[in-house]
């Protein structure tokens, strides 16, 4: 009996039929244009990210404007008061308006992440310049999906 029942877990769990799917064939728009202000550096690093991740292909334009903040708080302190830990919070604001249907909103888009300090200066830095970097990217990806979920929701 103990067979039948392991025997029927292992078939039911790997028939289950999921597969990933591609988030490239997914993407049925192309962003025309992209507007930016505040931090330039992580807005360069998101607009990179949507041009390489749109389908210049498709009919569906779209154009972006994106507002991104930067925020670095102390995270920890060590017993003597000194700084151990920084958290870095960036903040998207994407305005998007697709031209066929002349839909327009805005939605919010935020990422935390933490790093912490080394004894050599340029090494924290290049840290924080790498979470940076990170938190950019996924912040490009969540644009991108927000907006395949809006649009297929035309």
């Amino acid at each position: 009996m103990r067979r039948i029942n392991l025997l029927l877990i292992l078939i039911f769990l790997t028939s289950c039929g999921f597969k990933l799917v591609d988030q490239k064939s997914m993407i049925n728009f192309n962003v025309v244009e992209i507007n930016t202000s505040g931090e330039n550096k992580i807005n360069y690093l998101i607009k990179n990210k949507l041009k390489i991740l749109t389908n210049p292909n498709q009919e569906i334009l779209v154009n972006i404007n994106l507002n991104t903040k930067k925020d670095k708080l102390v995270k920890e302190k060590n017993i003597k008061n000194t700084i151990t830990k920084y958290e870095i919070r960036l903040y998207t604001t994407v305005e998007y308006e697709i031209l066929e249907t002349n839909k327009n909103g805005t939605f919010n888009v935020s990422k935390v992440g933490d790093y912490t300090l080394l004894k050599r200066k340029t090494e924290t830095l290049i840290r924080e310049k790498n979470l940076t970097q990170i938190l950019s990217e996924k912040i490009a990806t969540d644009v991108i999906n927000e907006l395949i979920r809006l649009i297929n929701d035309l």
